[in-house]
């Protein structure tokens, strides 16, 4: 909650750090990084992890460390240099963000230690623009079990990345050059007339319209407005910070011979402790496309019929397309298997 540390423990499980990335004008953003506490949950079991539109990495108490970065700005660079092209990566400078060497196509500066947040772009809207954006999808969701009369389903971290996904997508292109022009980065778009924590007044009204809605059906949260919901998670930490205590507890480890039957039973427990629900059976490509359809349906009874709907509609049959080939292709492997058997 807001205030609290959440460094170690229970709580540390719980949340998930993530970093945001993107150029100046906001036509390139970098695929959000999001760092668990394991390498792979409950809920991603049945998955292909390389689908997700976010990247996943996993560290012992959810942060971001030396390693993690060194890897993520490795990843850059290798692409940038597959694009042919070179990349300045403005970076806060702290502990887990450590200098790389080798690198061929982007070149990490660092702001001063300590320097005020004013002078970082992300600190000046997009962050706060991402949770804004998640946030809603929350309540929403929320809503819907409520309205309905039905139990509020807990966010697994599959749900969670894909609604950091749609948040992420979600800022703007305005947004994100404007919060680049209040640090202090000059570009040829003029000064921001607005200011990237103030929401448009659409957005505003949305916002009003969800927090009026999710405090009718649980009175105790009237007394919250919806930025501090918002940012109740401002002042957690998100970076690996060593104590005298670790340092301690490193070296003695480093010394002393590994139980291995002691760290079984420590995964164990914390396969256990994970709040991950287990993932119904994988759908058959049959019932897929039975869901698209029953989707299809679905939007066919809305009252508006603009670009948006259509553009839904067409969408949804070039996935059942898809999943009518994948069909029939796993038909004629079929066939060939059991011609040659």
């Amino acid at each position: 909650m807001r205030g609290e540390k959440c460094t170690v423990g229970k709580k540390s499980k719980d949340r998930v750090t993530v970093l945001v990335a993107c150029n100046q004008d906001g036509t390139e953003k970098v695929p959000l990084l999001v760092i668990g506490k394991y390498a792979k949950p409950r809920c991603f079991r049945r998955i292909n992890m390389t689908l997700l539109p976010v990247t996943c990495e996993s560290q012992t108490e959810a942060w971001m460390d030396g390693a993690l970065f060194e890897k993520w700005v490795r990843q850059i660079d290798r692409q940038m240099k597959v694009a042919n092209l070179h990349f300045l990566l403005f970076i806060v400078n702290c502990s887990s963000h450590v200098s790389v060497a080798g690198l061929t196509n982007v070149k990490l500066i660092f702001f001063p230690p300590n320097c005020t947040s004013k002078l970082q772009p992300a600190d000046q809207g997009i962050i706060q623009n991402v949770k804004v954006h998640y946030r809603k999808t929350m309540i929403r969701r929320m809503l819907q079990c409520l309205d309905e009369n039905k139990p509020v389903e807990a966010i697994n971290l599959k749900d969670a990345v894909f609604m950091m996904a749609k948040a992420w997508d979600d800022v703007s292109i305005t947004t994100i050059s404007s919060c680049w022009n209040k640090a202090g980065f000059p570009d040829d778009v003029a000064e921001p007339s607005h200011d990237p924590f103030e929401s448009d007044e659409e957005e505003e009204t949305d916002e009003f319209d969800l927090w009026g809605s999710i405090t009718h059906h649980c009175p105790a949260l009237a007394e919250v407005s919806f930025s501090d919901f918002v940012s109740l998670d401002k002042n957690v930490v998100t970076e690996c910070q060593t104590t005298d205590q670790d340092a301690t507890r490193e070296e003695l480890e480093a010394v002393q011979p590994v139980d291995s039957a002691n760290h079984e039973k420590e995964d164990k427990d914390d396969l256990d402790d994970d709040i991950s629900v287990l993932e119904p059976e994988p759908l058959s490509p049959i019932e897929a496309t039975e869901a698209v359809r029953a989707l299809r349906n679905f939007v066919m009874t809305f009252d508006k019929s603009g670009a948006k709907e259509q553009k839904l509609l067409r969408s949804l049959s070039s996935v059942e397309d898809t999943f009518l080939r994948m069909q029939a292709r796993r038909q004629r492997q079929s066939s060939l298997e059991e011609f040659f058997h």
